[in-house]
Parts: C-alpha cells; structure tokens; sequence
C-alpha cells in the first residue's frame, strides 16, 4: 500500500537556478546522465525541447532547441526508452520520439566539440564525431570530448611549396597531438587520387616524405 505522507515546515526550502531562460515558459523536464554531466531535456509552452548541460551546481548550459510542434506545450509527462537512447515527447496532438544525441552530424572535429553536446566526443582514431562507446579505441587519447577542446590542428608545413618532381621531407606542427605510439601517416590528395606516406614524429608534430613523383597524377595542361 501506498502512502503519500505530506511534508511541512516552518522554514522555506531556496535554491538557487543554476540556469535561467528569460521569457521562456517550460512545462516538461527529463533529466539523465553522460559521463561526468547532468543532461536536461526541457519542453516549453511553445512546443520547443530545449537541451542543458550541467556541469556543476552553479555552472551549466543551453546547447540546442528542437521544434517539436511550434505553438503546442510540451506535455509534462516525457520519457526515455528503455535504453535512454531516445525520448519521448508528447503535444497536444503529437507524439515525437527525440534521439538523444547526433553525433554523426557533426563532420569536423571543430565542428563536433564546439557543439558542446556532452554525448559527443572526437575519436581520433577513425576521425568521426560519436559516443566514447563507438569509439574504437577506448583510451581517453583517442576520444577527445566536448569540454577539452583540443582538436588536432595542423599549424605550418615546411615547405610550404616544392616542385611536384621533387621528392622532399615535410615538417608539419601540430596542435594538440595525441601521445600515442601508432604509427601516423600523412596524406596526400590531387585529383581524385590519394597517396599515403609513413609518417615520423617530431618533437612539435611529424614528418614525412612526399610521395614518389611517378606515382602523382597528370596534372592538364593550363592547371
């Protein structure tokens, strides 16, 4: 049997919000967790999912809104699936199933971190935005995620231009350079074709040899 036992007092429980949303009225709120955050999915009165991270008690943020059914309230009663990988959303006249995350949107490595979606992390290791859990590489190295920031950048090339019959070392600095013993490549693109030298690594990124210059494409007259 169950029993509702009312609560009551004389001193008033406060709280401070740890984020706010001026004029905006919210009606549904489903929380869970990824990782070191809380995620909130929020609707509110005009038919939009809000989505919140919180990272801390007094740190946390917005960082995507869903049009779910323009002009509609979200109805208070959302849920996950069983697995937590969708939710549930309900209108008026509307039943929405919301994927959780979209991780493989996101195309870049700038792209997928500065989405902030505290799902989604760069693996390194198959260069794709995703879950740490679809990552091959399980190692925190190779899935980099939304709060560090540090993509792989490629800074300088020296030299910046050689003669395409002329086989030359390159010295490439790199940002962020996970530390890990694989052996890199570098890659090289030209009309359609791509050749793949080994790479070596350097005290600020890698070297590599430029392909063999019988094996580089034609370039047309007038290119």
């Amino acid at each position: 049997m169950d029993v509702n036992t009312p609560l009551a007092g004389s001193m008033a429980v406060e709280a401070a919000p740890v984020l706010r949303f001026p004029g905006v009225l919210l009606t549904a709120v489903a929380a869970t967790s990824s990782h070191d955050s809380t995620v909130a999915f929020l609707g509110t009165s005009q038919g939009h999912l809000k989505k919140a991270v919180v990272e801390t008690a007094v740190k946390a943020s917005e960082y995507a809104d869903l049009v779910i059914d323009e002009g509609s309230p979200v109805n208070a009663d959302m849920v996950f699936d069983k697995h937590r990988n969708h939710l549930y959303v309900m209108t008026e006249k509307r039943v929405t199933m919301v994927k959780v995350q979209e991780c493989h949107m996101f195309k870049t490595c700038m792209d997928c971190l500065g989405a902030n979606d505290p799902y989604c992390g760069w693996c390194s290791s198959e260069n794709k935005c995703s879950l740490r859990g679809a990552c091959a590489e399980v190692p925190l190295l190779y899935w980099l995620p939304y709060k560090s920031g540090l993509c792989a950048t490629i800074t300088e090339v020296h030299p910046p231009q050689i003669q395409s019959t002329t086989k030359r070392i390159l010295n490439l600095a790199i940002d962020n350079l996970p530390p890990v013993e694989e052996q890199f490549f570098c890659a090289f693109s030209a009309l359609g074709k791509v050749l793949v030298t080994k790479a070596r690594r350097s005290a600020n990124g890698v070297t590599c040899a430029t392909p063999e210059s019988d094996s580089l494409p034609t370039i047309p007259p007038g290119e």
